[in-house]
């Protein structure tokens, strides 16, 4: 009995780091996936703690994670 097996190139995490394309470099190594998710949570993290516009058109804003808690709480009266 027989398996059938698509060719298919492999997976970009099993290439070979120099035969990678650089938008999936950072998949390459162990090294370069923690790396980047390193970054990704600094990225992530500045963002939480800052302001901005998401959607100006539309009004919507980016607020600090505590500052956007305590409008909560403030508009819906702190539990009371």
């Amino acid at each position: 009995m027989g398996v059938y097996v698509p060719n298919r190139p492999p997976a970009p995490q099993n290439e070979a780091p120099e035969n990678l394309p650089k938008e999936l470099a950072w998949r390459a190594t162990p090294a370069s996936r923690r790396a980047h998710l390193a970054e990704l949570r600094e990225k992530e993290a500045r963002q939480a703690e800052s302001y901005g516009w998401v959607d100006r058109g539309a009004g919507v804003v980016q607020l600090p994670i505590g500052r956007a808690m305590e409008l909560v709480v403030r508009e819906h009266g702190g539990g009371q």
